[in-house]
């Protein structure tokens, strides 16, 4: 039989590995499920302006935005989700730069389980560029598109040229 003192021992000892071990399993688990997920692959976008677009945007302090949406074709067959375009959607993101210049997009994580709906496999990529707003109410820019596979624009920079609305 144990006396109080060894009790009490013992139990601040699991006490302390208890929490311990559930840290290390969810950590593992955690890691798993990062491992699991597909990253988009990295990929740049460089706005020109023309030099009106840039002279307002320069004087004002507007920003740009450039957004990125990942979608896909969903394989024939498949149940999936699919938005009013009927495409899959597989995530999206968003960059804010100062005037012409040139960002940096891709490398988030995206859903391996809806990604394995998709035809191919591959994520596919629409660019939205737009002034960010902060100092006009609406949009001032007209921007070229881009709309192909990741793997395309990977390839070589994006380049998206804007002009002002109207111009």
């Amino acid at each position: 039989m144990l006396d109080d003192g060894a009790t009490h021992h013992n139990y601040e000892v699991m006490k302390t590995l208890v929490p311990l071990a559930a840290v290390l399993i969810l950590s593992q688990i955690g890691s798993g499920l990062a491992a699991a997920s597909p990253m988009v692959t990295q990929y740049e976008v460089k706005i020109s302006l023309s030099p009106k677009a840039g002279a307002k945007l320069q004087a004002s302090g507007e920003t740009i935005t450039i957004a990125a949406y990942y979608f896909g074709l969903p394989k024939k067959g498949h149940k999936v989700r699919v938005n009013p375009e009927g495409e899959v959607d597989l995530g999206d993101e968003k960059k804010i730069i100062k005037g012409e210049g040139t960002a940096q997009l891709g490398g988030i994580k995206i859903n391996a389980k809806l990604l394995k709906h998709v035809e191919g496999e591959e994520p596919s990529l629409l660019t939205s560029i737009y002034t960010s707003r902060t100092k006009f109410p609406d949009n001032l820019l007209n921007c070229d598109v881009f709309q192909d596979k990741v793997s395309l624009a990977a390839k070589n920079p994006i380049q998206i040229k804007c002009k002002l609305i109207g111009e």
